[in-house]
């Protein structure tokens, strides 16, 4: 059984996902990607924090949190899926990282919302809590 390390990348809806295997000096890549993180039913908005400025507090938590609940169940449906189909290759995942932005962001959602730039900031770099 071969030792793959996955690599991820998020997206707004979406994240590029890769696996490799091997040796710095011998890499394979074994997959790549997109997958989707937002139910396919279309239940949740691709830009869930700009959807989330238009509710305004105190309803937008509870539409974050639905939202959240959603896209992680289908996170994990994708993710399922992947590993699925490296275990076809007898891979044992034994590493992962996810690239994100630099930026820092208030913890609270309230103190996103005031801000427009933080709503972009926050679909491309935070996922949803």
């Amino acid at each position: 059984m071969k030792q793959v390390a996955l690599g991820f990348k998020a997206h707004s809806g979406w994240a590029a996902v890769v696996a490799v295997a091997g040796s710095p000096a011998d890499l394979r890549v074994l997959l790549r990607r997109r997958i989707e993180l937002l139910p396919a039913d279309g239940s949740v908005p691709k830009q869930v924090y700009h959807a989330a400025e238009e509710v305004g507090m105190p309803a937008a938590a509870d539409f974050v949190a639905r939202c959240s609940a959603a896209c992680e169940e289908a996170a994990v449906g994708a993710l399922r899926e992947v590993l699925a189909e490296l275990g076809d290759e007898r891979a044992r995942i034994g590493r992962a990282g996810l690239v994100t932005g630099s930026g820092k962001l208030p913890e609270r959602l309230e103190s996103i919302l005031k801000a427009h730039a933080f709503v972009h900031a926050a679909e491309d770099v935070r996922p949803i809590p």
